[in-house]
């Protein structure tokens, strides 16, 4: 008989409950978010004839995909 502090979710010390879902970085997604517009901005600008706007809008890019990536690895 298990003793009474055994937890009805365990089997021999193995968890089965689902894992609890991450919080929010809401300061990572503030930023994805900015970088996105951004370059929404600067490929508009672009596409009417201001070429040197693909520029800034490549570096807010690249800035999104490091803080993607960096998400995906927390």
């Amino acid at each position: 008989m298990p003793p009474a502090s055994h937890d009805a979710g365990s089997v021999a010390g193995v968890d089965r409950r689902p894992p609890r879902p991450r919080a929010v970085r809401w300061a990572s997604l503030a930023l994805v978010a900015g970088c996105t517009l951004v370059v929404l901005v600067c490929v508009v600008a672009a596409l009417r004839g201001r070429p040197w706007a693909l520029a800034p809008g490549a570096v807010a890019a690249a800035i999104a995909l490091r803080e993607i990536r960096t998400l995906h690895r927390l």
